[in-house]
């Protein structure tokens, strides 16, 4: 009784015929593609430890593309070293690659993990609440007005939770984005410039 399947994955494991597998499904049933892209920026790539560049997801993205997968794209908003301008450089890249749909994460930390460790010895600092909703609606207002935004935050149990205290309040981050919404009379596609659009098609 599956109507559809959505699959999330890295952009560097995903050779031809994967992709041609799912271009095959995508004719019989719903397929959606979910690459996690998680920033432009090589410094937080390197952070981050995921082992992949950005020329390594446009690749991907281009082929899904060509083989008219429809895709989505994760992202991570708040990587330590990551300034907000550079957060916005993000969106608009984002932006032109015309994604289906995206998925919004906030960093947050996890007991026992390196990251913890990081944490806990003040190397590094998480975003606000506030400053964490100034960075998703920055990302939302460059986005196309007609890509799905399926997730403003991403979640963890409290039981493994270390920070940030938010994360684990049900809706927080999505109040948080509304009200920034309207402090700013904004909304999603405000910025968003179609003149500069890469044009994959």
């Amino acid at each position: 009784e599956v109507v559809g399947l959505a699959i999330g994955t890295r952009p560097d494991v995903l050779p031809n015929d994967v992709l041609d597998l799912l271009a095959a499904l995508s004719r019989e049933t719903d397929i959606q593609l979910e690459i996690g892209l998680q920033t432009i920026h090589q410094k937080c790539l390197d952070f981050l430890r995921r082992g992949h560049t950005y020329a390594d997801f446009l690749d991907s993205y281009q082929r899904a593309v060509q083989r008219r997968i429809r895709l989505g794209i994760h992202l991570i908003l708040g990587v330590p070293q990551e300034s907000a301008e550079e957060i916005r450089q993000t969106a608009n890249e984002v932006a032109k690659l015309k994604p289906a749909c995206v998925k919004l994460h906030n960093l947050y930390v996890v007991r026992n993990t390196l990251l913890a460790s990081m944490y806990t010895e003040g190397t590094i600092r998480l975003p606000s609440l506030e400053e964490y909703a100034a960075y998703a609606v920055d990302f939302i207002e460059r986005l196309p007005p007609e890509t799905v935004i399926e997730r403003i935050s991403g979640e963890a149990s409290e039981e493994f939770l270390l920070a940030p205290a938010w994360t684990a309040v049900k809706h927080a981050a999505r109040n948080a984005v509304d009200e920034e919404f309207r402090r700013r009379n904004s909304f999603q596609g405000k910025e968003y410039r179609i003149e500069s659009e890469a044009g994959l098609d």
